[in-house]
């Protein structure tokens, strides 16, 4: 649902629920969903979602 209807209708990413800029790191944000976190990275216009990983897991393997 995030992919296909709540990004696409988002002006901003800010505008997306649960959306937090990647400490330290530029261009790269975590969306909270529950227990999973989305990992999207931002390049011009481009939103690319990379990972969709269990919390515990979520800050291992991204950025």
């Amino acid at each position: 649902q995030l992919a296909f209807t709540t990004l696409p209708k988002a002006a901003t990413l800010q505008e997306v629920p649960n959306v937090k800029a990647m400490v330290g790191i530029p261009n790269r944000y975590r969306i909270r969903i529950g227990n999973y976190r989305v990992g999207v990275e931002v390049k011009d216009e481009t939103v690319t979602l990379m990972r969709v990983l269990h919390r515990g897991e979520f800050y291992r393997y991204f950025p």
